[in-house]
């Protein structure tokens, strides 16, 4: 009585995950697209259940754009990367100096699976991927350009270090054992567990929206809050 629920439990999920692998190879981009803001949504909402403010549908669909937008982006970059780096920087040191007499297929499968998550991780998440989300998240939740500017300051390192940690484990198994059409779902999935991390760490623009001032660089502008400005505007009016 027991194994009937879990057997029928097992069968709709293969059933449910069939018909959506075949809508992801008749609409790879668009489902990729998809799912990506549908669970960044829902890693954002797990995020802000965490804390005691109210949620901020604002700051949910910000993390939605934005993770569906870099999920189209990887659509195009994936199979470049996979195409250009086969292994061969990381196995040419190894191979000068003899550490491996014998280099099998196998290896080299693995040492291109390392390759290609490296260059995800170390030239593409700070070049492209952490300046995005700073800059689309932060406009889409009202934060000014100095706001979003200071904000990418104070986060942009302790982040980039936590998605290493994170990330390139995760991006080894996906070139390495996962097909092409499989490899973006299988990040979106493991990115609602990210999400959530994120959406703790830098998810709220309240701290930076309630410290942002206007940009001053004469002291004239309107609302300019210069120290040296106002001390010069308190000398005035005593000398009145």
């Amino acid at each position: 009585i027991i194994n009937v629920p879990q057997e029928q439990s097992m069968n709709f999920l293969e059933i449910m995950f069939g018909k959506y692998k075949g809508i992801l190879d008749t609409h790879p981009l668009s489902t990729t697209i998809l799912t990506g803001a549908i669970l960044a949504a829902i890693g954002d909402g797990i995020a802000q259940c965490c804390k005691e403010d109210p949620y901020s549908f604002r700051r949910g669909v910000s993390f939605a754009l934005f993770d569906a937008s870099y999920r189209g982006l990887q659509h195009f970059v994936f199979p470049k990367i996979v195409e250009t780096f086969r292994g061969q920087y990381l196995l040419s040191p190894f191979l000068a100096f003899s550490l491996l007499p014998r280099v099998h297929e196998t290896t080299i499968h693995y040492f291109a699976s390392m390759e290609q998550a490296l260059v995800n991780q170390v030239l593409i998440v700070p070049i492209i991927y952490l300046p995005a989300f700073f800059s689309l998240t932060g406009a889409v939740q009202g934060l000014t350009l100095q706001g979003s500017i200071v904000r990418a300051k104070e986060n942009f390192i302790p982040i980039t270090l936590r998605t290493w940690l994170f990330w390139i484990p995760a991006q080894f198994v996906q070139f390495c054992f996962l097909q092409e059409n499989l490899q973006i779902p299988f990040l979106c999935l493991y990115n609602l567990f990210w999400t959530i991390i994120l959406s703790l760490l830098a998810g709220s623009i309240e701290k930076y929206a309630a410290t942002d001032q206007p940009y001053c660089l004469t002291g004239m502008e309107e609302n300019c809050s210069l120290p040296a400005v106002q001390l010069a505007q308190q000398l005035m009016l005593k000398l009145r």
